[in-house]
């Protein structure tokens, strides 16, 4: 594997760990609101909105790299 590739790959899995990270999190803190004021739609509009959010921000660092 060229060194070029590898570092593309390390770049990828980076944001797909990333990507991971930012739904975890959004899902975590939507359970705890959903907890909190008792409503069960809540976890789920928190975790799509995390999972929009995660979507945006690798569409935004695929762009930057192909400028």
């Amino acid at each position: 594997m060229s060194d070029n590739k590898f570092r593309l790959a390390i770049k990828y899995s980076g944001i797909a760990i990333q990507m991971a990270l930012i739904i975890v999190v959004f899902n975590f803190f939507g359970e705890k609101l959903g907890d909190r004021f008792e409503k069960e739609w809540i976890p789920s509009l928190i975790t799509l909105l995390g999972v929009f959010l995660a979507m945006f921000s690798v569409i935004i660092q695929v762009l930057k790299e192909n400028k």
